[in-house]
């Protein structure tokens, strides 16, 4: 056999229209995405002899190492021993991405096949559903076929796959199972996780010969087995910070913690990511893997806290962390610290012994005491020259700045989707009754729903960023794409176009999250000489979808739809009567009086009045919403 096995090429066969090849070849209606009962060679096609090909039309042969069907029988034990591991990591994978089939199936007693005509060809996205459909799958012809098998002879990489001008498209289009109601997960992430577990696999079974699989001295024959009794972690981390951020270039901590993200990302064991939070998968071992994986955080200074559970593979599922029979429970992790030291001790992050020299800034001749870890997060800072406008002219002229964070909460992420999956089901099956389709949802396994959705939140900060980069003054503090900025709003209403460029789109790309977001904008505008450990305090806690403070001045927490039914309230017709009021309360003093001008002759005033009266908005939000509207414009003078 030639090659290494790539573990997420062995559902290329899903790429292939079985029905429209067996116009050509009959045999293939029933070929099954393994090329079941095909013999290539004699309808005249190329015979890949890969150990990956092996992947491909054996990890639904192989039952047993100890039992060989006699397909498998002609190769030899190191091969075969690969497969069953590869058997093992799809079979992790997919049960991550759907609802168990014997699990629904034994709790309902539901037949199936009575679901046939909703099965998809297309993935269903339960955050979306609408989205590009594909004109069908890329091998659809005897010579799609041929030319499918001659590049798996040429012993491609996932990468080769992942770059094909058609194989690769259709990776995030075609669902892992077709079949009502697990068609809502890509087969793209289901190779991501096949080839990530795989690999976590390979590194930590021993192969023994003629027949055993052996992992922490637990032997196994078989996927079956070794799912059933070889025990994981899963943990959710989130890292932070002990600095309190006083300079300009202390964001120098961003810029480390975006490159030790990036880096990790690439480790097997990582799931998902976002800018500070991260799940991972991870063996049993004697000592504890946690730290190995995440030690570059823990030596650059950073701290983690991590909620981690054990299980069985086959039972690995993110419900595993909130049921305590499961969990080994929440800890922190912390760099490496002298556990006594002399001072001077140092004053950002008053962790660490500081250096006997001190930092003297040149700008306004302060001098700090840092320790060394603090020092390299400013040098980092300096040495890129990053930050320059947020230090610099926009200090100096006293400039209007919003910060804002976009931030994914992993922790109501699960709920999320198992409503999202609730009304999936409603909305495609008339027959599903009510006990059911909560049935469903509660056996869903979400992983793998976790890493699409992780994908499209990625997807939409570097739709979000575009924007705003090419429309504003901007610095990227923090993330990739990034999940954190500074913005200068030097236009009245300039921080509520902010808002509605996220909104508009996070409808495009999570449209039916609208009502209940594990996603949020939070957005705290002052003066650029306010203090930013103020606004952390703000970003890092949003109430709800769409947060917006102007500090000291006014506040709004509303769900992304009643933001958009917010907006709709025409300014022209609407800000003579809220300025009124806004003037009252400036003058004197009263909120009462504030409120009390504002409902005088209401009635008169048509969107205002719906918007309190029907919509509910109450006085003090749409107060808050014209100061918030008029940061920016001639109307500073007044407070607002």
């Amino acid at each position: 056999m030639t090659g290494e096995l790539v573990p997420e090429l062995h559902d290329i066969g899903k790429l292939v229209d079985n029905n429209s090849v067996s116009q050509e070849i009959p045999d293939f209606l029933g070929a099954k995405h393994w090329f079941k009962d095909i013999d290539l060679a004699s309808i005249n096609l190329p015979q890949p002899e890969s150990l990956t090909w092996l992947g491909v039309v054996g990890h639904h042969l192989l039952k047993d190492l100890s039992q060989l069907p006699e397909q498998l029988k002609p190769y030899p034990y190191e091969s075969l021993s690969s497969l069953a591991l590869l058997q093992l990591a799809d079979h992790f994978a997919s049960s991550t991405s759907r609802v168990l089939e014997k699990k629904f199936e034994e709790k309902i007693g539901v037949d199936k096949t009575d679901w046939a005509s909703l099965n998809t060809d297309c993935v269903q996205t339960i955050w979306k559903y609408e989205q590009e459909e594909i004109t069908g799958l890329p091998v659809r012809t005897k010579a799609d076929l041929r030319t499918l098998l001659e590049f798996i002879q040429t012993d491609p990489n996932y990468i080769n796959l992942l770059e094909h001008l058609q194989y690769g498209k259709a990776l995030a289009c075609v669902p892992e199972e077709k079949g009502f109601p697990r068609n809502i997960t890509s087969l793209r992430t289901h190779l991501d996780l096949t080839g990530k577990s795989y690999r976590i696999l390979n590194s930590v079974v021993t192969k023994k010969a003629p027949s055993k699989l052996v992992y922490l001295k637990q032997e196994a024959t078989s996927a079956g087995k070794a799912e059933k009794t070889w025990r994981f972690r899963l943990a959710r981390c989130r890292v932070t910070f002990p600095q309190h951020l006083s300079r300009v270039h202390d964001f120098g901590v961003f810029l480390r913690l975006r490159e030790l993200m990036q880096e990790i990302a690439k480790d097997d064991r990582v799931l998902m990511h976002t800018l500070d939070s991260l799940w991972l998968l991870l063996p049993v071992e004697e000592i504890s893997p946690l730290s190995s994986v995440l030690k570059p955080f823990l030596d650059a200074g950073f701290i983690i806290e991590v909620k981690v559970a054990e299980e069985v593979l086959e039972n690995i599922d993110s419900k595993i962390l909130d049921q305590g029979k499961s969990e080994i429970g929440n800890l922190y992790l912390y760099p490496d610290t002298p556990s006594s030291f002399s001072p001077p001790i140092c004053e950002l992050c008053q962790m660490r012994p500081a250096s006997p020299e001190p930092e003297i800034d040149e700008k306004s001749a302060i001098t700090e005491h840092l320790c060394k870890v603090c020092t390299e997060f400013r040098r980092l800072s300096e040495e890129r020259a990053r930050f320059t406008r947020l230090g610099g002219e926009w200090e100096e002229s006293g400039t209007t700045i919003a910060w804002v964070r976009i931030h994914l909460a992993y922790e109501k992420l699960p709920r999320a989707l198992k409503d999202l999956f609730k009304t999936y089901i409603r909305e495609t099956s008339e027959t599903i009754t009510e006990g059911e389709t909560q049935v469903l949802a509660d056996n869903l396994r979400d992983i793998a729903l976790m890493v699409d959705f992780t994908k499209d939140y990625h997807n939409l900060l570097a739709a979000f960023s575009r924007h705003i980069i090419n429309e504003m003054e901007v610095e990227e503090i923090g993330g990739e794409h990034p999940e954190l900025l500074a913005i200068a709003v030097k236009a009245k209403g300039q921080t509520l176009q902010i808002a509605d460029t996220f909104v508009e789109e996070f409808g495009q790309i999570f449209p039916r999250c609208e009502d209940d977001s594990p996603i949020s904008l939070s957005i705290s505008v002052s003066n650029a000489k306010y203090p930013f450990i103020e606004h952390r305090r703000f970003l890092d806690r949003p109430g709800d979808a769409i947060n917006i403070q102007a500090v000291g001045r006014a506040c709004l927490e509303l769900s992304i739809s009643r933001f958009r039914r917010l907006r709709e309230i025409e300014p022209e017709q609407a800000s003579s009567k809220l300025h009124r009021a806004v003037t009252v309360g400036v003058r004197t003093r009263s909120k009462l009086m504030e409120e009390i001008e504002f409902l005088e002759d209401l009635q008169r005033h048509q969107q205002l009045h719906r918007a309190h009266i029907q919509e509910c908005f109450s006085v003090e939000q749409l107060l808050n919403y014209y100061r918030i509207m008029m940061i920016g414009g001639s109307h500073e003078s007044l407070g607002i």
